[in-house]
């Protein structure tokens, strides 16, 4: 598993949130208007639903078998991917430039007139730069894929990501990158609180819709991409994001694979339909144990999370923010782990088996050597019985 660049400041986190919140300025919830509670067909009144309506959620210790932490391993590095696009992607994983390019300009067209959105795509193969931003709601994104398994996932970037702001970057880089990240913040505290449906969540449903139109389009006209899956993917926000993407989808079941996701608020999830709530079993989560963000709900009432969360013990003496911004490393820690443990019960069951083995084979054997001799004796006994006949 490749190491991946550290990330030039810690993701989200409850704590950060709210500092930043103080300069900050989050819209306080408007009115729900019929048209304002998101993009999809459907509309609820959340104060007429339980408060608790929630979606499936089930919380385990991560199985350590081998396609659940291949899995793991392989969608955590797609997820920080969209960071800085820095790290190497997978074996088999590639950019999907055009696509890409093609949704940049249809989330613009199909964006309703009560959402404002500036997506943004921008591309430099010589510098290996390939991403989609949203300047209005802090919404980052990488479209990829992998030919081979007919996958295609948007990929959300988390709090702090977005266009390169390093010394390489332009002055009008540079501050597209801190308007992101101040949207990114506001984001992150209004669907904690529930101070209704932050507009980034309603730009990454839009995105999931359209690149998902998109692709079926292209299967009808040209056969491009028929029999891909369609996937969402992310870390903290970008885990959130993707979550909701997931079950604002038309049919309710996108499947998302994210990382230390950003809870979500019930009065944000109640806007949604609730047959999508009710199985959200597709949404599969793996996080550290000490981490607070996919825990946010023990701090903030009425925070939840959803889908099959999968918890890991990871690098032991680091803070709760250090297993959350370099999840990375943590995961590639408890896999070096497994292995080890895997190796070690390899061993140990070949010293208690081996004598076990040996003795059955060697009552298997006796066994076979009394079974040819009493052949044996039968077959003397029958030529025996045949002299005595003739005599």
């Amino acid at each position: 598993m490749p190491i991946f660049p550290a990330p030039a400041s810690a993701h989200f986190s409850p704590y950060t949130a709210f500092a930043a919140a103080s300069s900050v300025d989050v819209p306080a919830p408007a009115p729900a208007a019929p048209d304002d509670v998101g993009i999809y067909e459907h509309t609820y009144d959340a104060d007429a639903l339980p408060l608790r309506t929630a979606p499936t959620f089930a919380k385990r210790e991560m199985p350590r078998d081998r396609e659940n932490c291949a899995k793991a391993e392989e969608y955590i590095e797609l997820a920080f991917y969209a960071y800085g696009r820095k790290s190497p992607l997978p074996k088999g994983w590639q950019p999907a430039l055009e696509i890409m390019g093609a949704l940049s300009t249809r989330v613009v067209k199909a964006a309703p007139e009560n959402l404002r959105t500036d997506c943004k795509y921008v591309v430099d193969k010589a510098a290996g730069e390939n991403v989609l931003y949203d300047q209005a709601t802090g919404v980052v994104a990488v479209v990829v894929e992998h030919p081979e398994k007919k996958k295609i996932v948007l990929v959300f970037g988390g709090t702090h990501s977005g266009p390169r702001h390093g010394a390489e970057a332009s002055p009008e880089d540079k501050a597209a990158y801190q308007a992101v990240c101040h949207h990114q913040y506001a984001a992150d505290v209004q669907a904690a609180l529930g101070l209704g449906t932050p507009a980034a969540y309603r730009v990454a449903h839009l995105w999931a819709q359209q690149l998902d139109q998109l692709l079926a389009e292209d299967a009808r006209q040209s056969g491009a991409h028929l029999g891909y899956v369609l996937e969402t993917s992310g870390h903290s926000l970008g885990g959130g994001l993707a979550q909701y993407a997931a079950m604002a989808d038309k049919e309710g079941d996108l499947p998302a694979t994210v990382f230390a996701p950003a809870q979500l608020n019930n009065r944000l999830l109640q806007g949604l339909p609730p047959d999508h709530l009710s199985r959200s079993a597709h949404i599969v989560s793996f996080s550290e144990g000490r981490d607070l963000v996919p825990e946010v709900g023990r701090l903030i009432p009425g925070a939840d999370g959803v889908g099959i969360a999968n918890t890991f013990d990871g690098i032991e003496g680091k803070s709760w923010m250090h297993a959350h911004s370099f999840e990375y490393e943590h995961l590639a820690d408890f896999m070096k782990r497994t292995q080890r443990m895997s190796a070690a019960m390899t061993v140990v069951r070949n010293l208690v088996m081996a004598p076990v083995i040996d003795t059955a084979a060697r009552v298997l054997l006796a066994e076979q050597q009394q079974m040819e001799q009493m052949e044996q004796i039968d077959e003397q006994a029958g030529k025996l019985a045949l002299l005595t006949m003739r005599a």
